[in-house]
């Protein structure tokens, strides 16, 4: 019977907090306001993180004690966050990620697990996230929230950073009815990464690390890939009806046309096949392809070798192949007639060059001041000429000029 009663107060306790935590989130993720993240470690641990910079693996945690606003969470877990971007930290500053329950079983933040905090400097240098998410959110399309916050280490100013929803159960909440579908995450890519067809044993989507192409995000315990191996074998040689069937070719469809108005190429729509989520919604069998990390836009020629303008047509937007996850859109008339619809119609709804001139304006207007005291070098990391944040927001318009200019001409050229 107490038990019982323990129980019913817990429920309870949880639906009144739920209201709150939510609308703590909502204030988190502010878009028009910076906010203010304050890391704490010892000599130790900091010493710790930063010799993790270049030893390779994974990024260990380190324990740290974290401060937002009149929240204070003692034993959090920080790790440097990234791939490419992984180098010394003297040379440019580096993502984390925050994990609340790392040491404390069940600690959150509002109700948050996790919170990525990004350096975003290397292709859209602070705002591409910003820009290309907010699009995807308005469309309908799952995206992850994001602002701006200002960190500290030690009391001392890291500079500014894109505050990134992760994408986790409890963005699955806020997206679909029935959140304990599996959510696999492709980081670094891997074999059958474009969602190639490569056989029916599990064993074949391994990387030489030993790591499974896709992670499980959610039911670790059961998902064992077979279901996105059968995504996989469906879009190899289902029919067009079984690939509706299993895959939301709407959100797809919609996704296409921003990342590749927007530049986003490191992505499994892209030239890499890679930083994508796939979740399955248990209420319609449908897998969502959920783009991720973002800041990969608005920068042609990507270290000097990534024809994002020139390769990436607006009409037939397959830059690589076999890409079977675009493939399958484009060669179905209808689904390549939906793409096109959505490429055109976002094209001046979205991308107009003085319609997102304006808001790219208003984002650094954001951050102006303090990013002249960011203690790290303004540049953007894949075109290093590019120097200080006026020349950078000057580059991402050249950027959107071009890009607009071309995609116009090639969506009209049907």
């Amino acid at each position: 019977m107490r038990i019982a009663i323990l129980r019913f107060l817990w429920l309870a306790l949880a639906a009144c907090s739920e209201p709150d935590e939510t609308a703590r989130q909502v204030e988190l993720f502010d878009p028009d306001v910076v906010q203010d993240f304050a890391l704490e470690l010892t000599a130790a641990d900091l010493a710790t993180l930063e010799a993790s910079a270049t030893m390779p693996g994974d990024f260990p945690y380190v324990p740290a004690t974290f401060r937002y606003k009149d929240v204070t969470l003692a034993n959090v877990g920080v790790r440097f966050k990234g791939n490419s971007s992984r180098a010394p930290v003297s040379m440019w500053k580096h993502s984390f990620l925050i994990k609340f329950d790392e040491y404390v079983p069940e600690q959150r933040l509002f109700g948050l697990k996790r919170l990525g905090v990004d350096n975003a400097i290397q292709f859209g240098s602070l705002f591409s996230e910003r820009l290309l998410n907010d699009m995807l959110a308005a469309e309908g399309v799952p995206a992850s929230r994001a602002n701006y916050t200002r960190l500290t280490i030690n009391g001392v100013y890291k500079g500014v950073y894109v505050n990134v929803e992760r994408i986790d159960k409890k963005f699955l909440k806020r997206h679909y009815d029935d959140n304990d579908g599996n959510l696999y995450k492709c980081d670094e890519g891997g074999p059958g990464g474009k969602l190639d067809y490569l056989g029916d044993a599990p064993s074949l989507y391994a990387r030489m690390d030993g790591k499974p192409t896709w992670q499980a995000e959610t039911n670790e315990q059961t998902a064992d890939l077979t279901d996105v191996i059968a995504l996989a074998k469906t879009l190899q040689s289902g029919t067009i009806a079984d690939v509706k069937a299993a895959l939301d070719t709407e959100n797809l469809t919609k996704t296409m046309a921003v990342a590749m108005l927007g530049g986003a190429f490191d992505q499994g729509t892209g030239f890499q096949a890679h930083n994508y989520y796939l979740y399955r919604d248990p209420a319609t069998s449908k897998w969502t392809y959920l783009l991720h990390d973002t800041d990969v836009g608005f920068a042609d020629n990507a270290f000097g070798m990534i024809p994002v303008i020139d390769g990436w047509n607006a009409a037939t937007p397959r830059p690589v192949t076999p890409l079977p996850l675009v493939d399958r859109i484009l060669n179905d008339p209808a689904l390549r007639d939906e793409y096109r619809a959505h490429a055109k119609d976002y094209l001046e709804k979205y991308f107009e060059p003085t319609k997102l001139g304006a808001k790219l304006d208003a984002l650094y207007a954001q951050i102006a001041t303090d990013l002249e005291r960011d203690p790290y070098p303004k540049v953007r990391v894949v075109v290093p000429n590019i120097v200080g944040y006026p020349a950078i927001v000057e580059d991402m318009k050249k950027f959107i000029r071009r890009r607009y200019d071309t995609a116009k001409a090639q969506l009209e050229g049907l």
